[in-house]
């Protein structure tokens, strides 16, 4: 039962020594002259600090070791980009890094060229989207080339390095307007997508940007490769990870087709699952 403690009157100090058991901090006590209760939150704030010392609070240093630590991502924007299969892993991976604030941007049947219109004001396929704020991106993840091998074409690095070496662009210094810049990346695989992270370094250098290759795909083995290749070697020109999503998320070609896909091309359930595990797991902990 609950016990009182009844001061004398013109009483100006009391020591008390108060013992909360670890299962016992939800209840109250009454701290104050009357019926009023303080709930435990507040009770530890009045009681804080005695002639300048900090009290120790065992069930809050007890709670605290036994939570699990937040990651760099808590409560911070992050913005996810891609075609379909984007779409369905996004749920699994959204679900495992869940202190981060997500937003979908994939759309089915992207190409590099559909990323441009919908990440950069530059346009490539035509279309109208909402411009993603990138000053609010903390971090954002870009997993395309599913949908053709074209985009134009694949081509190679020189689309970037050869083309576009006056990167980042600097306001005043050889083009008048960011957009004159933009345009001279060529329309092919790695020209679009090195347009895309350009832009988004222009506009906030400090967002983090994974490039994640697609999964496994029955229908154009050969893509594969090419893409991955294309990824590494981006990823590599502007200093941004890249995470392995082909070899190393448990979806093999052995198993693709009858165990994690339902068409060849796009994942099921499961597929999203493991797939969805293995990249939120990555980014979670970069």
């Amino acid at each position: 039962g609950g016990k009182t403690l009844t001061t004398p009157t013109g009483c100006v100090s009391i020591w008390k020594n108060v013992v909360v058991q670890a299962k016992d901090y939800l209840n109250d006590f009454q701290l104050e002259e009357g019926a009023d209760t303080t709930v435990y939150a507040s009770f530890v704030k009045e009681v804080s600090s005695h002639a300048g010392l900090k009290v120790q609070d065992n069930v809050a240093r007890k709670l605290l070791k036994n939570s699990t630590p937040a990651s760099r991502w808590f409560n911070k924007e992050f913005y996810y980009f891609g075609d379909s299969i984007t779409n369905g892993g996004y749920r699994e991976f959204v679900t495992i890094i869940n202190e981060m604030i997500g937003t979908n941007f994939a759309s089915s049947g992207a190409t590099t060229r559909r990323l441009v219109d919908i990440m950069t004001p530059v346009t490539r396929e035509g279309g109208t989207y909402t411009l993603p704020n990138y000053t609010l991106a903390s971090a954002i993840s870009i997993m395309i080339g599913t949908n053709g091998s074209v985009d134009g074409t694949i081509s190679d690095i020189t689309d970037i390095t050869q083309t576009c070496y006056d990167v980042p662009y600097t306001q005043g210094i050889a083009y008048n307007t960011i957009a004159e810049h933009l345009e001279r990346y060529d329309d092919s695989y790695y020209g679009n997508l090195g347009l895309v992270l350009d832009y988004v370094q222009f506009i906030n250098s400090k967002t983090v940007i994974f490039l994640i290759n697609p999964p496994y795909f029955a229908n154009v083995p050969s893509k594969n490769e090419d893409i991955r290749t294309a990824m590494k070697e981006i990823s590599h020109e502007f200093a941004i990870p890249f995470i392995e999503n082909g070899d190393e998320n448990g979806i093999s070609p052995r198993t693709f087709t009858n165990v994690f896909s339902s068409d060849g091309l796009h994942l099921n359930n499961l597929g999203d699952e493991v797939m969805g595990t293995h990249i939120g797991y990555k980014i979670k902990n970069h």
